[in-house]
């Protein structure tokens, strides 16, 4: 995708690409659909994840929903610190108020109090606009601080690729959309990895978006016309379900999925699909999450 204008006189001109801001809009349009109003945000001080809250916060306001409140955090604090995450979320729910409230009811009563800390009730979900290394810091936290039940959401960011129970158990509950491709491991898709990635060394990570988007981006040609001429028309592909825009922007419909025991499971349930990642009800050994067949 390019930042420059592109006269929409210019005939057969493209932009397809995994961007960013494209995954934080749908993060936006799922939690709507969800039934969802109220959001927070935690996000880190990088270009991308930036971008991503900027994107989010444009759609989400004219979707109608409401940012109530948002945090940043440094992964390289300038003071040579770590990153403050504790700090974050406790700011993200009012932990300290709640705290404080404490204190001051402690001093009153002159007594030491059994005291458990309240989060604000005032939100309805929370995005995390970062990648798997943060959310498996963030996530736990929410849970300490009573948030266990308040719906995550994030992007394709938070999946390495490769179903490890052992490490993503810490993403338990977070929603996220991803492309078939990674989510998916029977079926055509399965077959298409076995015929023309074979032994790759590569399969099963982050590279693997940039393997699909080639064979989207390659296996879409044919059908560009047919798709252009409609605004209902979609081409299926690897990457997701795939339309055009007016501007020739080719836009991806994601899969979601949500982490549990570790390892993702399809929300979308009109993929029946079993194997890498399965849609049943999790009897599934975890010892063969991450197989890829």
């Amino acid at each position: 995708h390019t930042d420059k204008n592109i006269s929409s006189s210019t005939p057969h001109v493209y932009q397809f690409g995994l961007q960013p801001e494209q995954e934080a809009k749908q993060v936006a349009e799922r939690a709507y659909l969800d039934g969802h109003r109220v959001a927070a945000v935690l996000f880190i001080k990088t270009e991308q994840s930036e971008r991503m809250l900027k994107a989010f916060t444009e759609h989400w306001e004219q979707l109608g929903g409401i940012i109530l409140a948002s945090e940043q955090f440094d992964l390289k604090p300038k003071d040579g610190s770590k990153p403050d995450y504790t700090g974050s979320v406790k700011r993200l729910l009012h932990i300290g108020q709640s705290e404080k409230r404490k204190a001051e009811l402690q001093l009153l009563v002159r007594e030491k109090l059994y005291f458990f800390p309240r989060r604000r009730a005032d939100i309805d979900f929370v995005f995390i606009a970062g990648g798997d290394r943060e959310a498996r810091q963030l996530k736990p936290l929410l849970n300490f601080y009573r948030a266990s039940r308040l719906p995550v959401y994030a992007t394709s960011r938070v999946f390495v690729g490769k179903g490890n129970p052992r490490e993503d158990i810490d993403l338990d509950g977070i929603m996220f959309g991803d492309m078939p491709w990674m989510l998916v491991g029977s079926g055509r898709i399965k077959d298409l990895r076995q015929n023309v990635q074979g032994n790759w060394s590569r399969a099963h990570s982050p590279w693997d978006r940039l393997y699909a988007l080639g064979m989207d981006s390659y296996s879409i040609i044919p059908h560009l016309d047919r798709i252009n001429a409609s605004d209902y028309s979609r081409y299926q592909g690897v990457t997701s379900g795939l339309s055009i825009t007016r501007d020739g922007h080719i836009q991806r419909q994601l899969t979601w999925a949500i982490f549990k025991r570790g390892v993702p499971r399809l929300l979308d349930r009109f993929y029946k699909h079993t194997g890498q990642f399965e849609t049943g009800n999790g009897s599934k050994k975890t010892g063969d999450a991450g197989s890829g067949s």
